[in-house]
Parts: structure tokens; sequence; C-alpha cells
């Protein structure tokens, strides 16, 4: 289910890449309720024909692929680097959870065609995903990448919002990420 990667992943550069976000881009900050609580984040790759600001991912009118979209401006510095080094990554983008989000039981619509790669920016140990697996969390300075096809939530039992940089990886590229296995 959980794959973590042999990737050295330079935590300053990415807090201060979310930073510049959370300062200079709120104009591009995307909003959605789960439950009783509001998630938010950016989108790097936007889907072609789209111009406003661009959130989760509706199997229904989006097209599977990186051909499907083009990058936002807010792909430079530590996020461009990620996106270059799986160019065939698509719907990158930077998603924060607030303290008390619960992201219920679901399978990704799309598990068929990809795996999602994550990379903790900012953290908290009560943050974990909940699984057929223990309850796992994932540490800063790490990524992983991430078999939704299995029941999989989350729940945000901290005090500090969980921030991650997360990516489709089509499953047909799957072996080229995995070439970072530990």
């Amino acid at each position: 289910m959980f794959h973590k990667l042999n990737l050295k992943i330079d935590v300053d550069k990415a807090q201060e890449y979310f930073l510049t976000l959370k300062n200079d881009f709120q104009h591009k900050k995307w909003e959605a309720n789960i439950q009783d609580k509001k998630i938010f984040g950016w989108s790097l790759h936007i889907l072609n024909g789209v111009t406003g600001n661009y959130g989760f991912y509706d199997s229904k009118t989006e097209p599977l692929g990186i051909e499907n979209y083009y990058r936002s401006e807010i792909c430079f510095g530590w996020a461009e680097d990620i996106l270059n080094l799986f160019p065939y990554g698509y719907r990158a983008g930077v998603g924060i959870s607030p303290p008390g989000t619960v992201v219920p039981p679901h399978i990704d619509e799309n598990w068929k065609d990809m795996m999602r790669l994550h990379i903790p920016i900012f953290t908290n140990t009560s943050y974990v995903w909940h699984t057929h697996l223990p309850d796992f969390h994932m540490k800063l300075g790490n990524a992983y990448i991430v078999d939704t096809s299995n029941l999989h939530g989350t729940t945000n039992g901290g005090d500090t919002d969980r921030v991650h940089f997360g990516m489709n990886i089509p499953r047909n590229n799957v072996d080229d990420v995995l070439k970072f296995l530990y």
C-alpha cells in the first residue's frame, strides 16, 4: 500500500515553497468541504481549457494523463524540481488538512490507472492514514508512493495543519518510480 522512496526531500525548500504559496498566491487557492472541515490547497496542474482555481479530481469530467493538463503559474522552485523528476505525473498540487480533518474511507475512482505520490511538507505525528494495515504516518523528509486501490482514509488528530504535495503517477510509469525504493 505504501512504498517509501529513496528520494532526498529538502524540507526547508519545500516549506519555503509552501509559505510562498500561502503568502503570495492566495488568489490561486481552492477550497472544499469534507464533513465539517474546510480543506484547501493549490493546483500545479490545471485541466486544459480551465482558467479558474482548480481543486479536487472529478472522474466524470477529467481525463487521465499529463497531456490533458498544463502547468500553472505556481510551478516554480522546489515544486518544479519534483515535477521534473516525474515528468509523466499529473494532477499535482499541495493540499492542506487542518486539525480535526477526517477523510472518510474511500477508494480513488481512478485507481486502475494511477498511484499517488505524497511528500509531507508540514505534518504532525497525529496525522495518520487508515487502511487494512496498521495506521501509517508519513514522515517529513520522505516521499511515498501510495496504492489508492485499497480502502483508505486519513485523520489529522493533531493541532497543526497537515500539508502534503501530491501527484498522480500513471501505473504504466510506476516501475520508473519504484527505482527510488529503499
